[in-house]
């Protein structure tokens, strides 16, 4: 059996249920019996392995951009490129020739170490405390560092990422279309239209003409169209900590610190910043965007999901949806539905045959359905990480500064594409 016809029955089965819960009763035994005849048929003529296999693919797909957070230190993270890079083995070697910053050196400042990867702690990091940098240097040293966690990032993932050189970043978007054309009648008349000039005015300095076309002339209609052009600040990103020399010397808690806590920072302000935008800069967000469209709480979750796509498809400009972005507890809501209706379903993270992207950035009560290829993020500037103890009285005090910094613009580039939707009755959209 091929994908096609596989998605399709599952996709088929799955619609029936969706459809008796948006009416809000049970199954009847015709729609039970059909439903469990369209599982059955795609599960016929693949063992377990392969179904398994199927649902994991379609499951995949449904969560795109997906991305799950590792718990200990990967080859290849930004943090071990940093700590094993050229430029940075070059600088501590000059700073660090035996390991580790001599306490009496001073004026220590680092060139902006380049991470090539994308996109608070403010307690000083000591090597000698216990509860501090010093957590990170044992004697039976594991190798395991264990972050607190962060929120999955998802939305980078769902949307257009493209790069610029500028600080500012300008687009055009269409504000009315074409809307003018009709049908029209052969000419029957060959005269002109029909000029009448008027005197106004006191004394009389102001003429007004009017022009009526003739009668039977065959006129065309004159099309009007306009446009807007839209500004994007380049917003600049970044987070920094105190550490001591000491602690600066360990490359593994270096990378910890880079890993686990500044880039992360970074990426989660930028995420927040995506769906609601920040006031200094004006970085405009999903939620902050102007004419993007609104669907009003109906019945419950599914009943509004489905109004939200026919919303979509009769007053947007793009009428194939990429995916729900949703908040936890509103897909939970969803999912147990389901599950009470139909538990013989496989599992999908889809509803209506459009994946769903839980975020938990978002708060139940709202949820979003859009292309989201047409919301685009610009990379100004990615991740660079500086040391430098040229900030406040830290070259007396053998400390030094790390900051992370990143700059990135955003745009909706067709506010049309995208619903706000309220899934709740108390939630609606803004």
């Amino acid at each position: 059996m091929n994908n096609e016809k596989f998605m399709n029955l599952l996709g088929d089965a799955r619609e029936i249920v969706e459809k008796a819960l948006v009416e809000g009763r049970p199954m009847t035994e015709d729609e039970r019996n059909k439903s469990m005849n369209m599982v059955e048929e795609a599960k016929q003529g693949l063992d377990d392995v392969a179904l398994e296999r199927k649902i994991a693919e379609l499951q995949a797909a449904a969560a795109k951009g997906k991305e799950e957070e590792t718990q200990e230190e990967v080859k290849g993270s930004m943090g071990e490129r940093f700590a094993q890079s050229k430029a940075y083995k070059a600088w501590m070697k000059q700073v660090a020739p035996n390991g580790h910053i001599p306490e009496s050196a001073k004026g220590i400042n680092s060139p902006a170490f380049q991470v090539d990867m994308p996109f608070e702690k403010k307690a000083v990091l000591t090597g000698a405390s216990a509860t501090s940098g010093g957590a990170f240097i044992q004697n039976d040293d594991t190798g395991i560092y264990v972050p607190m966690g962060r929120k999955p990032l998802k939305l980078r993932d769902l949307i257009s990422v493209r790069s610029t050189n500028s600080d500012m970043v300008e687009f055009v978007r269409q504000t009315a279309q074409v809307t003018q054309a009709a049908g029209v009648a052969e000419a029957t008349s060959a005269a002109a239209p029909t000029v009448v000039t008027t005197a106004t005015g006191n004394p009389t300095l102001v003429y007004t003409s009017t022009v009526t076309n003739n009668a039977g002339g065959g006129y065309k209609p004159e099309g009007a169209m306009a446009f807007e052009k839209v500004t994007a600040p380049v917003e600049t990103v970044a987070v920094w900590i105190p550490v001591t020399k000491r602690a600066l010397a360990d490359a593994a808690q270096l990378r910890g610190i880079i890993d686990q806590e500044l880039r992360d920072s970074l990426m989660d302000e930028i995420e927040t910043n995506i769906l609601f935008g920040q006031a200094t800069p004006d970085f405009v967000g999903l939620a902050e965007t102007p004419n993007i469209l609104s669907q009003a709480f109906s019945t419950n979750i599914l009943t509004t999901a489905r109004k939200a796509i026919t919303n979509l498809a009769t007053n947007g400009l793009e009428a194939s949806p990429t995916a729900f972005v949703v908040a936890p507890a509103d897909w939970e809501a969803v999912e147990l539905a389901l599950f009470a209706a139909a538990p013989y379903l496989p599992y999908q993270q889809s509803m209506w045959r459009i994946p769903v992207v839980e975020s938990q950035y978002l708060t139940a009560g709202t949820a979003y359905l859009g292309n989201w290829k047409q919301a685009v993020m610009w990379d100004r500037q990615q991740v660079t990480i500086s040391v430098s103890d040229s900030h406040a009285d830290f070259f007396i005090r053998n400390l030094v500064a790390v900051l992370a910094e990143a700059r990135a613009a955003f745009g909706v580039l067709k506010p049309k594409s995208f619903v706000e939707i309220a899934t709740a009755a108390s939630g609606s959209p803004s």
